[in-house]
């Protein structure tokens, strides 16, 4: 898989906005905003590595993302978009 450069700064821009967006939602569970806001963070340590590998975990992130955006896209568009966007970035890293 041939990987696209993504700038990791646009991707944590990305990722603050999609965190601030969550913290103001209404209709998320604290506790479902807490679970998002670790996988986020677990996605810019994962991002800042120097070479991605590709192993369960980051497929795990990423299908979870996948099945949260799905969750929010009725509710939430704007965090469904979002999420997209970061799994879009994701891909294009090679994570």
């Amino acid at each position: 898989m041939k990987k696209i450069m993504v700038d990791s700064n646009e991707l944590k821009e990305r990722l603050q906005t999609l965190r601030d967006k969550l913290e103001n939602a209404t209709g998320v569970s604290p506790l479902e905003r807490d679970f998002l806001t670790s996988l986020i963070a677990e996605i810019i340590a994962m991002s800042g590595a120097e070479e991605p590998s590709e192993d369960d975990t980051e497929r795990g992130f990423r299908e979870l993302l996948e099945q949260k955006s799905t969750v929010y896209e009725a509710d939430h568009p704007e965090i469904s978009y979002l999420v997209r966007q970061v799994l879009d970035m994701l891909a294009k890293m090679g994570i």
